[in-house]
């Protein structure tokens, strides 16, 4: 038999999506759970037999496109990743084993690494010192092709700007830190077609 420690009333605390250059995109995912199953016993429809049937996601053949405020730049950004925290809190109390769950504004940010070209070589740079409201997007699609998500952040600031010119190719690294969008209210946004 089997015994089981279950947490319920659970929510996303924190996430992070890391795309690099090549190789399989990596997530994390951090919950925090208001209350834990007194028994051992499984809860309604909880199994750890069932079959894993999520999508392995490549860096080279399941990111279709990325976007800077609404253009193309597919084949400029080289990396990317995600930070989410939902700024949850728990709130515990004596006597009590349950919970309670708090929350104050989302925080959202994306490093990015880009390649700098000769035709505009600080555009990253530029983006930064002028404290330009822009937006970035990456573009996901499964292997089936039948499962396309967006993952945007619709209003954000560049930071923490930095060019490296190599021997052989130049790179800019920076972060852009998310901003309640104007138009939706969110400070990222996932678009997906499932």
């Amino acid at each position: 038999d089997l015994a089981y420690k279950s947490f319920y009333n659970g929510t996303i605390n924190t996430m992070s999506i890391s795309i690099g250059e090549t190789g399989i995109i990596g997530t994390t995912l951090d919950y925090l759970f208001e209350k834990l199953n007194s028994g051992l016993d499984a809860l309604p429809g909880q199994t750890d037999v069932a079959d894993d049937t999520s999508n392995v996601y490549s860096a080279v053949n399941n990111i279709k496109g990325y976007f800077v405020n609404g253009e193309s730049y597919t084949c400029t950004i080289k990396s990317m990743d995600i930070e989410i925290t939902n700024n949850y809190e728990q709130d515990n109390a004596s006597g009590c084993s349950d919970k309670v769950l708090g929350k104050t504004a989302i925080n959202a940010q994306m490093a990015i690494t880009a390649r700098t070209t000769t035709d505009n070589p600080f555009r990253w740079q530029t983006l930064s010192e002028n404290s330009t409201d822009t937006s970035f997007a990456v573009y996901m699609q499964n292997n089936a092709a039948d499962k396309d998500t967006i993952l945007s952040l619709d209003r954000c600031k560049v930071t923490e700007s930095q060019f490296t010119d190599g021997e052989v190719f130049a790179t800019s690294e920076f972060t852009a830190i998310g901003q309640s969008s104007k138009n939706q209210d969110t400070t990222i946004t996932m678009y997906n077609n499932f």
